[in-house]
Formats: C-alpha cells, structure tokens, sequence
C-alpha cells in the first residue's frame, strides 16, 4: 500500500504541476499577473524539500506526506472557490510548498521500503512522473479542444478531492516496498541525522550538483520545446507541443527499461551511458533543421536523461540511509532551484540580440558534459565505515529493520 500511495502521489504532482498553471491562465488576469503565480508555484519548493526532510527522518514520513498531500489538494479548492489574485497567489504558494514536500519525500520513503533495489523503484516512480507529465498537457487539449462538458472548477474540484484523499489514506499505509526479500542486507552507513553533517558530506554535495546540472539541462529543454518547435522547425501552433510529448515518451522509455534492467547493470554503466546518449541528443536536436531528424534527437534525449535522476537519488537513498529523507531532500531542493534559474537564464540569453533560443538551448549540453565529471568523483569508492550508529531519533527506515 505505501507503494502505490507514492505511485499515485508522484504521478499527482507531475500531472498537477500540469494542468494547475494551464488552468490559471484560463481564470483571467493579466499576462504580469500570470508571470506573478508562476514565480510564486516554485518559490516554496527548494525550502520545502529540504525542511520536510529534516522533519521527516524524525516525525515520520508519512505523516509528513499527509501533510504535503493536503498542501498539494487544498490549492485547487482555494482556486474553485474564491477568484481573487491573492486567494490564487496563496494557492500556488501552498501548492508549491506541497510539491516540494510530497516529491522529496514520497521518493525517500520508496528508497526506504525498498532496500536494495532503490534504483528500480526509483525509475518505476519517475515513469510515473513522466506519465503524469505527458498526461497532463493531454488532459488539457482534451478537455479544452473537445466539447467534454467538463468545466475548469470541475476538474479543480477533482483535483482537489484526490489530494486529500492520498493525504487520508498516507497515516493509515502498511506495508513495504516493490518486495519483502532481500538479496543482501543494506550496507552499513554512520548516522548522518542533521543538516550541518549531511552538507560536510563531499559526496552528498557532488550528488546535490550533479542533480542541479541534471534538472537544468532536462527542465531548461523540456519548457521550452514547444516554443522551439515553432520558431526554429517550422511547426504549427497546435502541432508544437508534439516535441514535449516525444521527449518525454524518451524520458518513459528509458525509465521502464532502468527499471526492468536494474539487477543487470551497475550505476556507474547507467549513469555514464545515460549521459553520452543524452548529450549526443542535445547536439544533433539543436544543430539539425529538419523537423523530423529534430524529433528522433528529442527522443533520444529524453531516453539520455531518463534513468539520471533515479539513479542518483536512489544512491543517495542507499548512502544515507539513516537520514534518507533529509539527504533526499537537499537533492531535490537543489533540483528545485535550477529550475527557477535555468528559466531565468533561458528567457535572457535567448533573445534574438544575444544567443538566441536554438544556441540557448545547444548550450544546455554543457551542463550533461560537465556532469560526466561530477559523477565520475561521486561514483569514486569511498572508504568502508568503520562503525554504524544510530540517530538518536531515527528514521522510518531504521525504526523498520528491526520488524523485517
């Protein structure tokens, strides 16, 4: 049951970050007022990530999912019921927050339920992270292009109804992981229970920056793939978003086949592969002109980037075992924040004075080269500890070995 409850979590969030901004834009207000919620739907996100993780090692995973999940749903019913710029501010605040928790944390308490096999559960739950991604931009075209009879409110109100269902149902899971065996006990790791020691830690901090080049290269293509696809391939305004769906139909692919394969090759072989296939992509995308030979890149791209972040966040899952949830935690945060400065970046450099968007984009790769060396240093053998103590409060995880 917590499994599926973190399935649906994730796949919840990847399919509301969706459709909540989309349907903003459809309740009015002027474009200052939409750029306004935008900002303020990722301003909560790198804080709570972390903070959720430094209470969660200690209060509880999936109490703080609970609370998450209410902070992901109640936004939806603050932006069916009251119309106002400031009921709809504090709604992407709130939702914001929420995501960074329930992102953060349902993927701490996979890794947690999971003992070693961190890295196939954790690229199950991002297929369902792209699933949800995918879907979202669907859910709209269907909703909007086809005469549903379906309304804004209503689907706010659906929305609604299923975040705070998961955030019920959370304190009341039972259960483990993927499987109850074990091929082998997780190795033993010191106790690493605060935020000051985590950060001292030269390993988590290269898995931090090897995330934030990760989501700055991924998020820094995929948002802006439709605009792309109209300026520089040619493409309509309706036939654009295909460029997004064949990305992330790569990021799916490649995520199935990291699940599926996990026992079969090591971190270093996915990682380091990923990466080429990946930055071969970016090249050739953004060199060619052809729209065609553009979306076989895209989709060898997405296929590139697919298994990168679970497999490091599963690594960071299995290192820090006693405060998975906070090391995890600071991963995602650190995700958080290169996507509001990747964004940033992006909307400057690629005006038609400076680089423009094809060189913009293009120059994302410099962030998967710069990664190949991160990780070669993060994957380096560290020595063995040479003792394993506990937190003086513990984590879900560590309460948990002694009942299995």
């Amino acid at each position: 049951m917590i499994t599926a409850l973190c399935l649906a979590a994730i796949l919840l969030i990847a399919l509301s970050a969706q459709v909540f901004p989309s349907f903003l834009t459809r309740l009015g207000g002027s474009s200052g007022q939409q750029g306004l919620l935008l900002f303020s739907m990722f301003f909560f996100y790198p804080f709570s990530s972390v903070l959720a993780g430094a209470v969660a090692d200690r209060a509880g995973k999936r109490r703080v999912l609970a609370v998450g999940m209410a902070c992901v749903g109640l936004p939806f019913a603050l932006s069916a019921l009251f119309p106002s710029l400031a009921a709809r501010t504090a709604a992407v605040l709130l939702f914001g927050l929420g995501e960074g928790v329930v992102e953060s944390q349902a993927s701490a308490l996979l890794a947690d339920t999971s003992p070693s096999r961190e890295r196939s559960v954790m690229n199950w739950s991002q297929f369902m992270y792209s699933a949800g991604a995918a879907g979202g931009p669907f859910l709209i075209a269907l909703l909007f292009t086809l005469r549903s009879g379906i309304t804004v409110t209503g689907v706010l109100w659906a929305c609604a109804a299923a975040g705070l269902l998961l955030a019920a149902l959370f304190p009341l899971a039972k259960g483990g992981g993927f499987s109850t065996a074990r091929k082998s006990p997780p190795p033993a790791v010191p106790a690493t229970p605060g935020l000051r020691a985590l950060l001292r830690t030269p390993g988590l901090l290269l898995l931090a920056s090897a995330i934030f080049l990760y989501v700055a290269a991924e998020m820094g293509t995929a948002s802006w793939l439709a605009k792309y696809g109209e300026l520089h391939l040619g493409l309509s305004a309706e036939l654009a978003p295909i460029c997004l769906t064949v990305f992330w139909g790569g990021l799916s692919a490649s995520r199935i086949a990291a699940g599926l394969l996990s026992a079969r090759v090591s971190d270093a072989a996915l990682l380091y592969g990923s990466l080429l296939l990946a930055l071969a992509g970016q090249l050739f995308t953004f060199s060619v002109r052809a729209p065609f030979a553009a979306l076989i890149g895209l989709g060898l791209t997405g296929m590139g980037m697919g298994a990168i972040w679970p497999t490091l966040v599963a690594l960071a899952g299995a290192r820090y075992r006693q405060s998975s949830g906070l090391a995890i935690g600071i991963l995602t945060g650190s995700g958080g924040v290169a996507v509001a400065l990747i964004q940033l970046a992006i909307g400057y450099l690629s005006q038609p004075r400076l680089l423009g968007l094809r060189l913009t984009l293009l120059a994302l790769a410099a962030f998967t080269a710069s990664n190949l060396l991160i990780v070669r240093r993060a994957l380096r053998p560290r020595p063995a500890p040479t003792r394993c103590t506990a937190s003086a409060t513990g984590s879900e995880a560590g309460r948990g070995q002694s009942a299995k």
